[in-house]
């Protein structure tokens, strides 16, 4: 997102098309019933006790999952990380709406990177690396 909202700053993209691709990118997040079921965590009947326990609540899914006994701390956790492995990432959700290419993705990607690095502290710089 940081990547994102750069590329506004710097006048290559519109926040209009930030917007869409924040909007694709949220579309491309597959749902943690889904992957439960996928990975074997959860049966059908289990994500629907949740969902329609969830219609109710105002609580996450895996929230709920975990009270109902359904999935552990632990696979909650892989479940996230799953998730936000499988979800396009702003700049490719840019890139796949034709708004930017991949050379000029990268490129100011490298830029922010060292423009980064040069404002931040040192810590700092590995949470960037998914920034792209």
């Amino acid at each position: 997102m940081r990547i994102g909202i750069e590329l506004v700053r710097r006048g290559l993209i519109s926040m209009e098309e930030l917007f869409a691709a924040v909007e694709m990118q949220a579309e491309s997040q597959p749902p943690i019933g889904q992957l439960a079921i996928r990975k074997r965590k959860m049966n059908m009947a289990q994500v629907f006790q949740v969902l329609a326990a969830q219609a109710d609540e105002n609580e996450p899914f895996g929230i709920i999952a975990k009270r109902m006994r359904f999935l552990t701390k632990r696979d909650i956790a892989d479940l996230l990380l799953l998730q936000s492995e499988e979800t396009l990432s702003i700049g490719a959700c840019l890139m796949q709406s034709g708004v930017i290419s991949q050379a000029t993705l990268d490129e100011e990607t490298a830029r922010f990177r060292a423009e980064f690095r040069t404002t931040e502290a040192p810590n700092s710089v590995a949470r960037l690396e998914t920034v792209a």
